[in-house]
């Protein structure tokens, strides 16, 4: 095992954080380091309360539960994508969750079954990274990607409640916002019978 691991924010190598496309940075994520990131628009930390101190699987299983839905369709509503990223303190601190290998799994298994209740399904704009940042310590990341293209729905909905991201919170859409997205999605649809 390395001493710290890269972490990029998504398959093409482009760091966390906002830099220039071309400048390649780096972001090592270390337990109990500080990184020099916040949270903001696109990046949401989950940890425990305590910066010192490591959640266990059950911990990060119930604040997975609660937070992981709201947040991910805020990101993707938001259509510049995200990074949801457990084991991180608010203050930046490298906390880690300690999960043995079946945990791992289950922390899989718990990010596939609660996908099923974002709808439109998200199955490729969406995924989930295990990152070990020290020895049988982790921190889970999910990422959403930014929308690329007009095909792509401009409402999700998690639970059948849509969410928004709004600079460092998650809020429920409102209702005019939600009517006027949805009419700006059926325009698109009438418009491409004739392209």
């Amino acid at each position: 095992m390395r001493e710290a691991l890269i972490l990029y924010l998504n398959a093409n190598r482009v760091p966390i954080g906002m830099v220039p496309e071309t400048q390649e940075k780096e972001l090592l994520l270390k337990h109990g380091e500080v990184i020099e990131y916040e949270e903001g628009k696109n990046y949401e930390f989950k940890g425990a309360e305590d910066s010192s101190v490591s959640w266990d699987y059950k911990a990060f299983r119930n604040v997975f539960k609660k937070d992981y839905g709201r947040t991910v369709c805020g990101f993707l509503n938001s259509g510049e994508g995200g990074k949801l990223i457990f084991g991180i303190h608010d203050d930046g601190t490298v906390q880690g969750i300690v999960l043995n290998r079946e945990e791992r799994d289950h922390a899989r298994l718990l990010y596939d079954n609660q996908i099923k209740f974002m709808y439109p399904p998200v199955t490729d704009s969406v995924g989930i990274d295990l990152v070990e940042v020290g020895i049988g310590r982790y921190v889970v990341i999910i990422t959403v990607d930014k929308r690329e293209n007009d095909a792509a729905p401009i409402l999700y909905w998690f639970n059948k409640i849509a969410f928004i991201r709004s600079e460092a919170s998650t809020e429920v859409m409102h209702p005019r916002v939600i009517v006027a997205r949805i009419k700006d999605e059926l325009k698109l649809k009438v418009l491409s019978l004739f392209d």
